[in-house]
């Protein structure tokens, strides 16, 4: 083919298809209907999805006031970053706040309503399970998780449950059924569970049916699962892009459990987060209250020994100049007590940190009294890193660079901490030396004291030393203790949850009938538009003309309800009989009436048989004495049509086994005669010398003789045979006969291997056809109804 002809055939008609896609209206029509029916479906049956939302304000940390900041927790003179409140808003959709919400509402147990599609119930069910807590110490695979347990009220007193599914991760078998009594204990593999009626729901209950008539349910959730999957629905987002307003919006099926989420949700953050803000105070507090028990003890031992002294030597008593003495050693010892303080929480803070790898409740030296800038800001620097690096660890983004940089930084802080400490110590050892051999020079002078005096001295003065201790740690607790019942979240629900909207979100009644009607339009246009670019099949006439220009069109024949020979006979007047007539005075005119007409095709199921039996039929409604003979021996079927049997036939006379006139059926027109192609039709071979001797016999009975010839594309020998008669009607067919098949036609051309003949474009649309399930009447027409099924077949053909 040359490749003009190739390009012209790939030329695109923009007219003719929009024609044809306006011509596919009524399957647009049904496929939209269709469509918008399933969507009715899909909102009867789909669950109703609603959504809720809960506010939060995080507002900046507390200043000095704050006890967190002598602690821990951010410096007074610190600024608050972005970052703060990044994290605060991240904490409300991590893993242990959301599972902690699942184990607090009770959810390891689901329940539901058996339908199409379950529908699940929170706070309205009938039925209340409790589950033996035993399996919790079981593998995943070993529980049956989100199996339901389907349960049918078969009386007062007893029920039905039936469960069949897959054991998580092994995907063995489950399956379970019984009767049972409720409050009874029911034993399943490694699981055990009772199911009771729960009164308050029977006593609320107003219904138009008995809820014992439908079917409910249960499941054991995984928590761990139900807590991913929950994390998945909660949407945490920030009211406006600078905003320290945090809003939580979450959707799902059952609202009230919706409600009782966010509202349990925003609780245990909120506990979470005060006990985050107190969990240092309470270090501080126990490191306290261990220091206070310590030294209290010590005074008691103390005072006992001082006591013990006084009653064992009764002229015991300070002397004046005792007396004077301890009033100048008070100074000394109330530096030595600050000395004692800053040792203790240097010996914690070495300790802590050679102990520990998580500095997270790391206490601060303003928790002690101890004002020092240097230990305060690097504890401090410590802390803040620490919480960091944890962040992104449970994140999971440790491979990021800036954790290794953390965890280079933190390292190096603990590090100069303990050194510093390390100097500090020394230092503070060094000055408790010095006060301890000025309070040596004083006892000195004690020395010419009698010797009860210098004892009695010795214990009183370490009396007062523990007891300043005492009171000291006694403020600091006070002031912690103080500070702790002050303490206040940062967070606060500013908004409770509620639905917002009273409708559900999703399916949207109008949008989803609206995307329905769309779909139902999309995808039959897609489908044609599809159909228009991969196919290579003929459409119209013109295609025809153009792949063959030599041969001359005949005719075009639209799609039609006729079917058969009788069915032309009983509606001779119909569309496809007018158009059949005007194809016999066509052949009259055009083509000198020829008395023998073959008709053939290039491959099979193009409409050659169909048509010759309607030619045989339009003949003799012609008064023609008529022929129609079932050459195609290969696959004779024209007997279908005419509504007779294959027997003795057109191969018994080739073989002269029979004559032409005992072969000869009748139909139910007087004026036409059919011959079949015979019983052994298959197995037989067309001899053309024998069919012209055929032909010969035939036309001196017969007005016209119509020959239905095998496919020339199949059988060689109906090259021959089209040869030899008066005219050859080649049989096309819209949307089956393609342009290879047209090719190979046009090559028998050129070779003059099909002379006489003409083509014939069978099963159009054109604008005159007409699509009808009924029989129908005019003036001018009658037509067979095509029936239901019918109609939609012709209404997909006609595309």
């Amino acid at each position: 083919m040359k490749e003009r002809e190739i390009l012209q055939r790939e030329e695109v008609d923009f007219r003719k298809v929009i024609l044809r896609l306006f011509r596919a209206w009524p399957i647009l029509l049904i496929s939209a209907f269709v469509c918008i029916l399933f969507a009715l479906i899909f909102l009867k049956v789909y669950p109703p999805v609603f959504s809720a939302k809960t506010s939060f304000l995080i507002e900046k940390p507390k200043g000095v006031n704050d006890p967190g900041t002598i602690v821990s927790e951010l410096a007074p003179t610190k600024p608050v970053d972005d970052t703060y409140y990044r994290n605060q808003k991240i904490g409300f959709n991590v893993y242990p706040i959301v599972k902690s919400t699942v184990q607090e509402l009770g959810l390891e147990v689901g329940y539901l309503k058996k339908g199409l599609i379950d529908v699940q119930l929170y706070g309205n069910s009938p039925i209340k399970v409790e589950v033996d807590e035993s399996y919790k110490v079981l593998e995943r695979h070993q529980v049956p998780f989100s199996i339901p347990f389907y349960i049918d009220f078969e009386s007062e007193n007893t029920y039905s449950v039936e469960a069949e599914g897959e054991y998580p991760i092994t995907e063995s078998e489950f399956f379970y059924e019984g009767e049972h009594r409720f409050g009874e204990w029911v034993s399943v593999d490694n699981i055990r569970f009772r199911v009771f009626i729960d009164t308050v729901f029977v006593q609320n209950y107003i219904g138009k049916t008995d809820f014992r008539e439908s079917s409910y349910g249960f499941r054991i959730n995984n928590v761990d699962a139900l807590s991913l999957s929950m994390m998945k629905t909660l949407e945490v987002g920030q009211a406006e892009t600078d905003a320290s307003i945090v809003q939580i919006k979450m959707e799902g099926n059952s609202h009230a459990l919706l409600l009782d989420v966010l509202n349990k949700l925003g609780d245990l953050y909120i506990e979470d987060h005060l006990a985050v803000k107190t969990a240092v105070v309470d270090k501080a507090e126990q490191f306290l209250d261990a220091e206070i028990e310590k030294n209290l003890l010590e005074l008691v031992e103390i005072e006992n020994d001082i006591e013990q002294f006084k009653n064992n030597n009764e002229s015991a008593r300070l002397s004046e100049v005792g007396i004077l003495q301890n009033k100048e050693s008070l100074d000394l010892e109330n530096q030595k007590v600050s000395l004692l303080l800053k040792e203790r929480y240097y010996e914690y803070l070495e300790g802590y940190l050679l102990s520990n790898a998580n500095y997270a409740d790391l206490i601060s030296p303003n928790a002690f009294g101890l004002k020092d800038p240097l230990i305060t800001k690097l504890t401090q620097s410590l802390v803040t890193k620490n919480q960091e690096a944890s962040s992104m660890e449970a994140s999971g983004t440790t491979a990021n660079p800036r954790y290794q940089q953390l965890k280079a930084s933190i390292e190096s802080d603990k590090n100069t901490i303990l050194t510093t400490v390390a100097g500090f110590r020394e230092s503070n050892r060094i000055a408790s030396e010095n006060i301890d051999s000025r309070i040596f020079a004083m006892d000195l002078e004690l020395a010419k004291l009698p010797r009860v005096q210098r004892e009695l001295q010795r214990m009183e003065r370490l009396y007062r030393v523990n007891e300043s201790l005492y009171n000291d740690l006694q403020k600091k607790k006070s002031t912690v203790a103080l500070n702790k019942a002050s303490i206040t979240p940062d967070i606060r629900m500013i908004e409770p949850p509620f639905l917002t909207s009273l409708k559900p979100v999703f399916p949207n009644p109008k949008v989803i009938i609206a995307l329905g009607g769309i779909l139902g339009i999309i995808l039959p246009l897609v489908f044609l538009l599809g159909q228009m670019v991969f196919t290579n099949t003929i459409e119209e006439e013109e295609d025809v003309e153009r792949a063959i220009p030599s041969i001359p069109i005949l005719a075009s024949l639209s799609n039609s309800t006729i079917r058969d020979f009788r069915d032309l006979n009983t509606f001779q007047n119909s569309r496809m009989g007018q158009q059949l007539g005007i194809v016999m005075y066509g052949l009259q005119k055009r083509f000198k009436n020829p008395q023998v007409i073959s008709l053939t095709s290039s491959k099979s199921n193009e409409g050659k048989s169909y048509l010759s039996s309607l030619l045989g039929a339009k003949s003799g409604q012609m008064s023609n004495k008529t022929l129609v003979v079932d050459a195609d021996l290969p696959d004779p079927k024209l007997h279908r049509y005419m509504g007779l049997e294959n027997k003795q036939g057109f191969t018994d006379v080739l073989k002269g086994d029979a004559y032409i006139m005992e072969v000869l059926q009748e139909t139910i027109n007087p004026g036409v005669k059919f011959i079949s192609a015979g019983i052994d039709a298959r197995n037989s071979h067309l001899d053309i010398e024998r069919f012209i001797v055929f032909l010969d016999e035939a036309r001196k009975e017969f007005d016209r003789i119509i020959i239905d010839t095998s496919p020339l594309g199949l059988v060689t020998e109906a090259i021959e045979l089209v040869n030899v008669c008066d005219h050859n009607i080649i049989v096309t067919r819209r949307s089956r006969t393609n342009f290879d098949d047209l090719d190979d036609l046009r090559a028998l051309v050129a070779d003059g291997l099909l002379e006489n003949s003409t083509v014939v474009v069978t099963d159009t649309f054109d604008p005159g056809t007409k699509i009808h399930p009924f029989k129908k009447w005019n003036k001018y027409q009658q037509e067979r109804g095509a029936g239901f099924w019918g109609t939609i077949q012709r209404l997909f053909k006609r595309i």
